[in-house]
């Protein structure tokens, strides 16, 4: 009976340790971090152009256009681009490094993704 009683207050106590570790792990409430948020949003590339994964290329905010470059090609539009990501570019002087997230080659389209600075702070 002594023994069973001991394993038992055993085990109690692992589960116990597991929970603490992992809440340490999961982000909280309260917590500062990540102090950077990540934005996607998509672009599509012109006739003949190609992008892989993981790629970092380059938007541009024009006031008539905006566009997303390699070096100095110009390689796809950005027709419907959000608000806030335009809002973001022209804070950063009108151009912004972004990292191919996805290359869809059925739609001829790359999702592309950027981490700005919270304005919360």
């Amino acid at each position: 009976m002594g023994q069973d009683f001991l394993e038992g207050k055993k085990d109690r106590a692992k589960r116990g340790w597991n929970r603490a570790s992992f809440s340490r792990q999961s982000p909280a409430l309260f917590d500062r971090l990540p102090q950077l948020k990540g934005r996607t949003f998509t672009a599509k590339l012109r006739s003949g152009q190609t992008a892989k994964t993981g790629e970092t290329l380059l938007l541009l905010v024009e006031p008539e256009r905006q566009s997303v470059a390699r070096g100095n090609s110009q390689i796809a539009d950005c027709i419907n681009l959000p608000q806030e990501v335009a809002s973001d570019v022209s804070l950063h002087g009108g151009a912004l490094a972004t990292e191919v997230v996805k290359v869809n080659p059925i739609s001829n389209t790359v999702e592309l993704a950027y981490e700005s600075a919270d304005k919360a702070q």
